[in-house]
């Protein structure tokens, strides 16, 4: 499927008419898979380069499953969906990324522990903490070999956990900081979950993966962020600001 994400029409969080420009290289995107065939995956990426070995939304057989996706666009402003099986799929725009605030890149499989990719060949436990380097690393921009730079504060990521022995959860954190207490993935016994997750990066060039049952995990990048100056992102190590069941944040309000 392909999907044209520059020059359609679209509003502005204050309400007024806009369209999404020819000089935005990436899209938020919330995609949406209702009633697969069977389990399965989907794949979104830019329509100039080939598909890659990567997954946005994970799903099984008559699944409503929804993922974020940060989906670089295509020199032309297109972007291509692949689904593994047949399924329907809903594609809803969250907003762009103007200027340098974000590069995207073809998504790019980092880690994969069932293949021994980034990671030995084991799955993930809780006394284990999984360094990936980011920084200088290679990907493939608008075609392009190129490096995540030293400069990058985070990274546009998609964390998968596939067969995880019991129920628990997954932190991505900056590695130069303590792990926090925090989650990016939740997951039941024996699931195959994904989410998409802006991971700030460490001093040293490197985000943590802690996973707090054994569960193999798959960790694809789509882009990264620069600088801390103007508009652009700032990362910071996941902090919790609100969970009602132990009482942290504010109360909830009845209305």
């Amino acid at each position: 499927m392909v999907v044209q994400a520059t020059g359609i029409s679209a509003t502005t969080a204050a309400g007024s008419a806009t369209s999404i420009p020819s000089t935005a290289s990436t899209v938020a995107l919330n995609l949406t898979v209702v009633d697969p065939t069977a389990p399965g995956f989907i794949t979104a990426y830019p329509c100039d380069g080939p598909r890659p070995l990567a997954s946005n939304v994970n799903y099984v057989a008559g699944q409503v499953v929804a993922n974020g996706v940060i989906a670089p666009v295509s020199a032309s402003g297109k972007v291509c969906l692949y689904s593994s099986v047949a399924t329907d799929i809903i594609v809803d725009l969250a907003g762009w990324f103007p200027g340098d605030a974000f590069t995207g890149a073809t998504p790019k499989r980092f880690v994969d522990t069932r293949d021994g990719t980034g990671a030995p060949v084991a799955k993930l436990t809780s006394s284990d903490q999984l360094s990936v380097a980011l920084q200088l690393a290679l990907i493939t921009v608008n075609g392009n070999d190129a490096q995540i730079p030293l400069s990058a504060t985070a990274v546009a990521l998609n964390v998968t956990v596939v067969n995880p022995e019991a129920a628990g959860f997954v932190t991505v954190w900056p590695c130069s900081a303590a792990r926090p207490n925090a989650s990016n993935l939740n997951f039941a016994a024996g699931q195959t979950v994904a989410n998409n997750v802006v991971a700030p990066i460490g001093d040293q060039g490197n985000v943590c993966f802690y996973s707090s049952q054994n569960a193999d995990v798959i960790v694809d990048v789509s882009g990264y962020f620069m600088g801390e100056s103007g508009n652009q992102f700032v990362g910071a190590s996941p902090k919790r600001f609100v969970d009602t069941r132990d009482g942290t944040g504010p109360a909830p309000v009845q209305e």
